[in-house]
């Protein structure tokens, strides 16, 4: 306990039995205290439950994995003493949030992971809005950073992130986070981790982060059998009539495509100057595939050109 006439401060480290790792062991959280209010953070270090020396707030005995995590421990309690100082001499008083940031490296003029990633957002519905990037991708981007924000707030207690919370740990602890706590399907945690993965080697290369925290990680895309539709079933489709107006024109849709081989984003974008004759007579559709970029020719069928008509 240190005591002065501006402030009262104390540092105590306890174990978060809540939430066990798979291989049983705990994470060790810091709590700071100011004046009696508190912030508290994950100091990354995880022990066996068992080991813990509740009273005084370190490892038990005295073997060399014990020594080295009670070594690590002081750092961080002296790390978060020179702060609480400095900040003391600085500017007079301190508060346990201000005190928490400046231990974590997140002072407010400080470049964060977050802030970083805010700003990439930025740039990217820059490229959407100027046709360079499409706004699925920019979506599929903004959900990922709001899994990665409640990630981090739940496991460590933070707000932000700085880049060297980016670890092999971290990154294998957010795939578990994704598939046991918010039920995500594998290949929709492939998508999110290329994503992040993006992130991480923009950060590298504009030398914010020194080393590449999936360096240890791996994942693969599963292969799905989507299965195909029997010339019966569709024939069936099309001579089913739908009662209501929308079904029948989700139905319409679904048949150009069909007959086409257009996906739901081109059909979206088509337009009457699409659709051009050849030299040969027929009615063509001419479009630039979104997904690929690459030009696409096809030959309108009768069905087609039916619901076209319709």
């Amino acid at each position: 306990m240190e005591t002065t006439k501006k402030s009262t401060f104390k540092v105590l480290f306890y174990l978060k039995k809540n939430a066990p790792k798979k291989n049983g062991k705990v994470t060790v959280m810091c709590r700071i205290t100011v004046n009696g209010k508190q912030s508290a953070f994950s100091t990354k270090l995880d022990i066996s439950a068992t080991n813990w020396d509740l009273k005084y707030g370190r490892v038990l005995g005295k073997s060399r994995e014990a020594q080295s995590m009670n070594s690590k421990l002081d750092k961080i309690r002296s790390g978060i003493e020179e702060c609480y100082s400095k900040i003391l001499k600085n500017e007079g008083a301190v508060n346990s949030a201000k005190l928490k940031n400046a231990v974590l490296g997140m002072e407010s003029g400080e470049l964060t992971f977050f802030k970083f990633y805010q700003q990439f957002l930025s740039d990217y519905e820059k490229k959407v809005n100027n046709g360079l990037r499409v706004n699925g991708t920019l979506n599929k981007y903004k959900t990922l950073l709001k899994h990665l924000r409640n990630f981090a707030l739940t496991k460590y207690g933070y707000s932000d992130l700085s880049f060297n919370d980016l670890t092999a740990d971290f990154v294998q602890d957010f795939d578990y986070y994704l598939r046991d706590d918010q039920g995500l399907t594998h290949n929709t945690i492939w998508l999110y981790m290329i994503g992040f993965t993006t992130l991480c080697r923009l950060a590298m290369s504009r030398k914010h982060l020194a080393f590449n925290p999936f360096s240890e990680y791996k994942n693969t895309k599963k292969d799905k059998d989507i299965g195909y539709l029997l010339r019966s079933e569709l024939e069936q489709l099309l001579t089913f009539n739908c009662e209501k107006k929308k079904g029948g024109l989700v139905k319409d849709l679904f048949v150009f495509s069909c007959f086409t081989g257009l996906s739901y984003s081109d059909m979206k974008e088509l337009r009457n100057s699409n659709i051009q004759y050849f030299f040969d007579g027929n009615q063509w559709i001419i479009v630039r595939r979104k997904k690929t970029a690459t030009s696409s020719h096809v030959m309108l069928l009768d069905i087609p050109k039916m619901i076209i008509k319709k």
